[in-house]
């Protein structure tokens, strides 16, 4: 599997923006259960409540290997029990079940992602 930049992960994120559908539930789930992603994340899953919460060690595993869409706006935030790492908010189409995608990352890969411009300019980081 090949690693995305931050940058990349960026344009990925920007690319899908506003494709969110049903079918996107359906994907995280049989990604969440595929033997290759269980190498790289630990998750939980709660349909009843839209949350998607992934661990991912120095790697955008999963912008790599599925190809999600993303309502918006998106907003990051980097939350204390994330430390390094960040928290993606994605809106689905019912206004009351948002998605979340925790991160959690190495020290360098959260350092670069703070001064890149081009992640800066696609994602809000809050």
């Amino acid at each position: 599997m090949m690693r995305q930049s931050i940058t990349s992960t960026a344009m990925h994120i920007r690319y899908h923006i506003g494709l969110l559908s049903d079918k996107f539930v359906h994907q995280v789930m049989e990604f969440m259960a595929s033997p290759q992603s269980m190498q790289y994340l630990v998750s939980m899953f709660h349909p009843s409540k839209s949350f998607f919460s992934a661990s991912i060690i120095n790697k955008f595993a999963m912008f790599d290997m599925s190809n999600f869409g993303f309502g918006k706006p998106v907003h990051v935030d980097i939350p204390a029990y994330l430390n390094p790492g960040f928290s993606i908010w994605m809106p689905t189409r019912s206004r009351s079940q948002p998605l979340y995608v925790n991160l959690s990352l190495n020290n360098k890969v959260f350092n670069i992602m703070q001064t890149d411009s081009e992640f800066r300019y696609f994602i809000d980081i809050v």
